[in-house]
């Protein structure tokens, strides 16, 4: 007997390979297409006014800030800026590094 395969078997096998080709280069061509497509959008919308991510992360972020200085400023609280570390609960001010 022979080791070769018959050849139904073979075409099976080929035709199974150039599908998941011709599927690969029509995903591929269609995340071209999309990213195209995106870049073209952004680039009209842009010259609108369209605000980047982080612009809009910044404005937000200098919005709570004001918020937080105002709410700070009703409380009678001295405000701060925060500098990262442990903060304590009862006073808001951050915690000493030498207090045990």
């Amino acid at each position: 007997m022979s080791d070769r395969l018959p050849w139904t078997e073979v075409y099976r096998e080929f035709l199974d390979w150039y599908t998941d080709v011709i599927y690969e280069q029509g995903y591929r061509a269609a995340l071209c297409d999309i990213a195209a497509r995106t870049v073209e959008l952004d680039e009209t919308w842009r010259s609108v006014g369209r605000r980047e991510y982080a612009d809009a992360v910044a404005a937000r972020l200098r919005l709570m800030e004001r918020h937080a200085a105002r709410l700070a400023e009703e409380m009678g609280r001295p405000g701060y800026t925060y500098q990262g570390g442990p903060v304590d609960w009862d006073t808001g001010q951050p915690c000493r590094k030498d207090a045990a």
